[in-house]
């Protein structure tokens, strides 16, 4: 180096040179001397500098397990949620670190989670496309841990995007409907209640909530049956994220619609006795008010619903309690007007019946031969829907003289739109077999 040539140049100057004949050296050899020395000292400075901030070849470098970029994500929470169970998938971060063998999912499971259920996939660039990795589930009082094997390559603390699946009990949900009728029971407000119990020692918070109307969403192979309904009749999405606190009741409003319109039409039920043998009986079959309304809003499940009507005092009471059945989008939902209300309601139907033959033939074989008539009484038009309610899979409308309609597999029904003073005379057979 260059202030190496400088520092044995001085050598020779004071090897030839004693301090007495230093000092009577004339000014430029002085001031050579000086400036040659000032030159050493900067230079051995820098050199010193230079090699404080350059590492050993040996020395190796220090891993920073700190590292304080690593990005952070929010945790997301999807759920199926039946009956009697609920699925749940999880998308959250776990952090790996190199000096450790195992990782503590810091997300608790619930003590009711079915062990072989659990899956968990980790989806990481450094550890390829996907990625999976051994864990242990260990009970912990009222919850449960989940432990990760990590034996990895990382140099630093990773966080690693896992999505996480499984199967727990301890959920479920009940829906239910209030409806508000009107004082002239023209229209109704209708709203939609699901109640979700969580009995679990674990909160689920921002969870995309879909509920299934099914008993279990697992069904032994020949369990299932041939033809699947859809899916989407029997789920019930929420349309926002909800909170699920732990050992708590959740009531989530899902449906409000206020002044549907109704109509008023009268219903007679020929099954049951009328399906035996009455030739020699006067029994007259009952005309039922029925309000009815169409579903424009979306599939609704079968649940029961509590009728509320405000009095002129705007006091709100209950009128009664009913079910509203399973209905999909674009079809009738109908209800009894309650009978205190109907006996105020003067019936326009007059109904006449008569059963004009039974046979029997065999312990399990019979029909009989029928005969309704139908007469409006009033000024003003009314429907009127006559249902033939047979045991399930066990009867049919043999013949009649007005063609009637299905409904399901044992329901048979006619629809009748009857004039002011018209008259509708319906005959049919009707065959029962008894299981």
């Amino acid at each position: 180096m260059q202030y190496r040539k400088h520092l044995n140049q001085l050598m020779r100057i004071l090897k030839h040179h004693n301090l007495s004949s230093f000092c009577k050296m004339k000014n430029n050899h002085i001031f050579n001397i000086a400036l040659l020395s000032t030159t050493l000292l900067s230079a051995e400075a820098l050199v010193a500098d230079a090699t404080q901030g350059t590492p050993s070849k040996i020395q190796k470098k220090k891993r920073d397990l700190q590292k304080p970029d690593l990005e952070e994500k929010t945790d997301s929470c999807a759920m199926e949620l039946y009956t009697d169970c609920a699925t749940v998938e999880l998308k959250t971060q776990v952090p790996i670190s190199p000096t450790q063998k195992t990782t503590h999912i810091t997300q608790s499971f619930p003590q009711h989670m079915w062990d072989d259920s659990f899956h968990m996939l980790l989806n990481k660039n450094l550890m390829g496309s996907l990625h999976m990795l051994d864990f242990n589930i260990h009970h912990n009082h009222d919850k449960k841990d989940v432990f990760i094997n990590t034996d990895n390559n990382f140099d630093v603390v990773q966080k690693v995007d896992a999505d996480i699946t499984y199967t727990t009990e301890g959920l479920s949900w009940q829906p239910f409907y209030t409806a508000d009728l009107s004082t002239d029971c023209k229209s109704l407000n209708l709203n939609c209640w699901f109640t979700v119990h969580n009995e679990t020692s674990t909160s689920f918070d921002n969870v995309h909530l879909k509920l299934f109307d099914r008993d279990s969403g697992f069904k032994l192979v020949e369990d299932v049956p041939p033809a699947f309904e859809k899916r989407s009749k029997n789920l019930f999405p929420i349309p926002r994220h909800v909170t699920l606190p732990s050992k708590q009741k959740k009531r989530i409003m899902w449906l409000q619609a206020s002044n549907i319109p109704l109509k008023k039409e009268y219903v007679l039920s020929l099954g049951g006795v009328f399906l035996t043998d009455m030739t020699n009986s006067d029994t007259v079959p009952r005309v039922d008010t029925q309000l009815s309304w169409i579903n424009t809003f979306k599939n609704l499940p079968l649940a029961p619903v509590t009728l509320y009507q405000e009095s002129e005092t705007d006091h709100k009471s209950p009128l009664m309690k009913t079910i509203f059945k399973k209905t999909e989008l674009n079809m009738p939902v109908s209800f009894r007007m309650p009978a205190h209300l109907q006996n105020g309601d003067e019936q326009p139907i007059q109904v006449s019946y008569e059963q004009t033959e039974f046979q029997k033939f065999t312990v399990k074989l019979t029909e009989t031969v029928n005969r309704l008539t139908l007469k409006n009484t009033k000024a003003d038009p009314v429907t009127v829907k006559v249902c033939v309610d047979f045991p399930l899979k066990s009867g049919m409308i043999v013949r009649d003289s007005i063609p009637h309609q299905t409904d399901g597999h044992k329901k048979r029904y006619w629809i009748f739109n009857i004039q002011p003073g018209e008259k509708i005379d319906l005959k049919y057979r009707a065959r029962v077999t008894s299981n």
